[in-house]
């Protein structure tokens, strides 16, 4: 996966220092990290790359369809605006409107609201609206758009899209919220997003069309089922336990317990946690402890 600008990777191709290998039955060209990561040391000791800082805060993604509006009007009523996340509100709409959903949700809350634009820097504490007939991505901390691509179905899920995407930039520091909305957009998304570590809810039964909320909870990709009202003020309690600045760790004095219990299930059910990051095990701990409201 590359983290630095397009036209710097074709600048290296072009002068030989980097060789695309062509991948999958559709020959798309990818790049050995190692060598992208070698050419990129010395561009980053002199300040032309930035070094990517992706656990700076949390992006919340937003997907809703048909009485979307109504529900995230709700959620940004008792949503704290000083929180230090990004919100990027992704819905189906018909082209040209999404000036008129800005404007609409700028009577909801006093956070800056914009409609997301190729290349626009993402900044916490805003409030972003995907463009209609476009798929969004954040990339190194930019949006980057692009024209849907495939079959017709799959070329309607912009909120599959955009949680697939920051699943993979940002990991556990990914929030999916599926809101109010017909068919199955956003579920596959919220799986992506679970398998990363990072947090998903959707909306309660007061959805006006429950197909989008109902179908990622059948899917079981779902942490929290909470009306919209109640997102805001539970995000304020995960963001204080799960985001401290990405350092969960379990204290040190349980450190020899958990060797032991990992020790255990290795005996017992044969699976070996040896091999994972002590980081990952802490964080998917702690994640599972205040999930589940437990403190010790």
């Amino acid at each position: 996966m590359l983290r630095c600008h397009p036209n710097t990777v074709r600048a290296w191709v072009r002068q030989g220092k980097l060789t695309a290998i062509p991948m999958g039955p559709e020959k798309v060209n990818m790049f050995l990290k190692a060598d992208v990561e070698r050419l990129k040391k010395p561009l980053e000791r002199a300040g032309v790359i930035v070094k990517e800082d992706k656990h700076a805060f949390p992006v919340v993604g937003i997907g809703a369809s048909a009485g979307g509006l109504d529900a995230m009007s709700r959620l940004l009523q008792r949503l704290p605006t000083d929180l230090g996340l990004a919100y990027v509100f992704v819905t189906h709409q018909e082209k040209d409107q999404e000036k008129t959903l800005c404007d609409l949700l700028r009577k909801k809350t006093t956070m800056p609201v914009f409609v997301v634009e190729n290349g626009m820097k993402l900044e916490p504490d805003r409030l972003y609206v995907n463009p209609a007939g476009m798929h969004t991505a954040v990339i190194n901390g930019t949006f980057t758009l692009q024209v849907p691509r495939g079959v017709h179905g799959q070329a309607n899920r912009p909120v599959d899209a955009f949680f697939t995407a920051l699943a993979n930039e940002y990991q556990n520091n990914a929030i999916g919220i599926v809101l109010s909305g017909g068919g199955m957009d956003g579920t596959e998304g919220l799986r992506a997003i679970k398998a990363e570590d990072g947090l998903t809810i959707a909306q309660d039964g007061s959805a006006q069309d429950k197909g989008m909320p109902e179908s990622a909870q059948e899917a079981g990709v779902v942490d929290l089922v909470r009306a919209p009202e109640d997102i805001g003020p539970e995000l304020v309690q995960l963001i204080k336990e799960l985001y401290p600045g990405g350092k969960a760790r379990i204290p040190s004095k349980h450190e020899n317990e958990l060797r032991r219990i990992l020790q255990y299930v290795l005996e017992q059910r044969g699976v070996d946690f040896s091999e994972y990051k002590e980081s990952t095990i802490h964080r998917r701990i702690i994640r599972r402890m205040v999930l589940s409201k437990c403190r010790k």
